[in-house]
């Protein structure tokens, strides 16, 4: 019976997966009480994906649904920060540098968490042409419920106009000792914030444990020790901090770590395990598989954001049929989305 019960779960998963289908995020820059101060809004779109932004579960069986923006991103979100303004008024100019904008969710036994990734940069013109920053966000937005769907959808549009609102009651001698950018300069902010990191910039790693990214992005392990990877079977790779004193090696756990390396290769620690962690371009990615049943905790939107099934349900299915996506991560604060998925 109970295999019986097993089957007809899983293939109702199944079925629900297959009919997967889009979902459309809706914004309404028309924020309720904001008059903005800014004539003209320029929006630096530095998103990995241009169109899918996430993913929600639907249903009693929580179904797997895309997010879309149907319209042009970056023109909607620039209304949100003219929206009220007066027509006639002295320009004045806003550019708004988008790095992340993510939606995920995740359900453990009967509740469910969903959590809006939003990463940004505002920057407020100068009577002399040149740039200084106003906000910088860079947050986890979370909501809980039984059906946190709509909620999650709904906070993104709620989000932006306090962020909006925020923005406005700027007072330009806040800012005088901000430093200035040229415009061009802000179409190239990440490239010239990650020359500053000796992480993107070193030829070589140090080796050691890294027990948070600030020691990482320093290139400064918390802890110099001799390490041995054994990556032999990519699944399940063992980590060894050697003890030269003694002659030993205790393996390491993923617990309480960033990330190890050995001089050579550097690999991230997840709750699962330890990925591999390449530098592709300017930026660096590690690949990780998305079990259904995985839940999502911590600063990291992770696999769940993908799997989106937890509890009785998730259970019924086999890691065979996860997936494994990439992960990049952020320069500046460490954390790590999903931007592709690789097989």
């Amino acid at each position: 019976m109970n295999k019986l019960c097993l089957i007809i779960v899983t293939c109702l998963i199944s079925t629900g997966l297959a009919k997967a289908q889009q979902h459309y995020l809706e914004l309404d820059p028309a924020c309720a009480g904001t008059k903005s101060p800014f004539t003209k809004v320029q929006v630096i779109d530095n998103l990995s994906e241009k169109q899918l932004i996430g993913y929600v579960q639907k249903g009693v069986l929580n179904r797997v649904e895309k997010i879309y923006y149907a319209g042009t991103l970056p023109v909607t979100l620039g209304k949100f920060f003219t929206w009220g303004s007066k027509s006639g008024t002295k320009e004045k100019n806003l550019v708004v540098v988008l790095n992340e904008l993510f939606l995920s969710e995740n359900t453990h036994e009967f509740s469910e968490t969903g959590r809006f990734r939003l990463s940004l940069r505002l920057f407020n013109q100068n009577d002399n042409g040149k740039f200084r920053e106003i906000l910088d966000v860079d947050s986890v937005f979370t909501v809980k419920g039984l059906d946190v769907t709509k909620r999650l959808l709904r906070s993104v549009n709620e989000q932006f106009c306090a962020i909006a609102q925020q923005a406005a009651s700027v007072k330009p001698n806040e800012l005088d000792n901000k430093e200035e950018h040229l415009l061009e300069d802000l179409y190239k902010l990440d490239s010239l914030d990650k020359l500053q990191i000796p992480l993107y910039t070193s030829n070589a790693l140090a080796r050691g444990i890294y027990k948070d990214y600030n020691h990482l992005k320093m290139n400064t392990p918390n802890d110099d020790s001799e390490i041995i990877i054994d990556a032999k079977k990519p699944d399940k790779v063992k980590i060894y901090k050697v003890y030269k004193a003694n002659n030993r090696k205790i393996q390491l756990k993923s617990e309480g770590i960033y990330a190890v390396c050995d001089g050579k290769r550097l690999y991230k620690a997840t709750s699962r395990n330890f990925y591999e962690i390449q530098k592709l371009g300017s930026d660096f990615y590690y690949d990780r598989p998305a079990i259904l049943s995985e839940s999502n905790t911590g600063g990291i939107v992770g696999a769940a954001a993908f799997g989106l099934m937890g509890g009785i349900v998730g259970s019924a299915l086999s890691e065979t049929q996860s997936k494994t996506y990439r992960f990049k991560i952020n320069h500046r604060r460490g954390n790590a989305i999903p931007v592709a998925m690789v097989y």
